[in-house]
Parts: structure tokens; C-alpha cells; sequence
């Protein structure tokens, strides 16, 4: 299973994801135990609130028994990863994990983009009505 938080800044404008800043086992265990779900038919999104001045993080969990090859789980750690960078300073006051499920391994770009749209749609109107403000 293929691990990894990346910690993004959250300026404006920002478009950039730092690498050496990537969290430890321990970041994903407490995420998974004190996170809301939200269920695409691609992905499972874990969400956190966490206050404003912190840190937004991401993380992406692709297993093998989802994605069979390397280069599949790439694709979709990149597409994954591509969608946070141009969406995360919309998206503060969040820590976020998306885990893959069956049938990302078959599914097209088209399906994998909808999904990732579908739910990045959802974290943008759960942040309206918490009243963040980006």
C-alpha cells in the first residue's frame, strides 16, 4: 500500500506542493480514526477540520490490490495530487486523505476525473457552509 501526506501552504495563489514536508504513519493513523468519510465510486475521502491558521495536509492511499501496476497507481496518485494543487487554497481548515476503491484500476480518465470533481465539489460547498473563507 502506497502511503503519502504531502503538507501544502495555504496562500493564495500557491500552486506548488512541497515534498520534503511529508507526514508520518502516525499523521495517517490519527486521520483515519477522527475523520468524516465521504464515499465517491472511485475513492473514499477522508476528511478533518483542523483551525485556520494550521497547516492544510494531504495524503493518498493507492494499494495494489486496486491499482495492479505501478503505472496505473502513479496515474492516479498524479491526477489525485494535481486536483489538491490547483483546488487547495480553496479548500483551508482541512486535513484530506482519498483512498482508493475496486475498479480504479478500469476505470477511464474521464470516470477518475468526474469522481475527483464530484468530491472536491463536496469538501467547496461543506467549506461554504462552515463559512470559511479561503
Amino acid at each position: 500500500m502506497t502511503q503519502t501526506l504531502i503538507q501544502a501552504p495555504l496562500s493564495k495563489g500557491a500552486f506548488s506542493l512541497k515534498k520534503s514536508q511529508l507526514f508520518t504513519k502516525r499523521n495517517f493513523t490519527d486521520l483515519f480514526n477522527g475523520a468524516n468519510k465521504k464515499h465517491g465510486r472511485l475513492f473514499i475521502l477522508f476528511y478533518k477540520t483542523i483551525p485556520q491558521d494550521q497547516i492544510s495536509a494531504f495524503g493518498t492511499v493507492v494499494s495494489k490490490k486496486n491499482a495492479k501496476t505501478s503505472v496505473r497507481r502513479n496515474l492516479v496518485k498524479r491526477l489525485i495530487r494535481e486536483y489538491f494543487r490547483l483546488g487547495q487554497h480553496e479548500l483551508p481548515g482541512l486535513h484530506l486523505m482519498l483512498m482508493t476503491k475496486k475498479g480504479v484500476d478500469v476505470a477511464t480518465h474521464e470516470e477518475l476525473h468526474q469522481d475527483l470533481a464530484q468530491l472536491f465539489s463536496f469538501l467547496q460547498k461543506l467549506r461554504l457552509e462552515a463559512g470559511v473563507k479561503p
